[in-house]
């Protein structure tokens, strides 16, 4: 499948090397991780398909495709969940492909991971 960020839905910024976004329908905000980060940068720059970002992943850290390929398939599935991507029609994707590059990765691999943090009204009210 190949996806793209909801753009009208959803806000991000990169901080530190991890992504913090925020759903404007659900009020959610959520972290990224490193890996989780590069794979939505990737998704900013155009759409993507999920095979594709598990083959360069897996080809740049040298590890079985089929296990990145899992890990990336059930990321997608939390962000589409999410609302914070949805799937696009392959012929829109290839229009707009980006080439994607690994080459400035310089973390060590760890799964792409996103967090749920809360929702904003109750961090507003919190005070925090």
């Amino acid at each position: 499948m190949t996806y793209q960020i909801t753009a009208d839905q959803v806000a991000s910024r990169i901080l530190d090397g991890e992504a913090v976004l925020i759903h404007y329908g659900s009020s959610e905000y959520f972290s990224l991780n490193r890996a989780g980060t590069w794979v939505w940068e990737a998704l900013d720059a155009s759409p993507r398909a999920d095979g594709d970002v598990s083959k360069v992943l897996s080809a740049h850290f040298q590890l079985d495709e089929s296990e990145t390929g899992g890990q990336i398939q059930a990321f997608f599935r939390e962000l589409e969940e999410a609302g914070l991507i949805s799937s696009v029609d392959q012929s829109q994707a290839e229009a707009a492909a980006v080439q994607l590059d690994a080459s400035g990765i310089d973390w060590e691999y760890d799964p792409p991971q996103l967090t749920k943090c809360g929702d904003l009204e109750t961090l507003i009210l919190s005070g925090e």
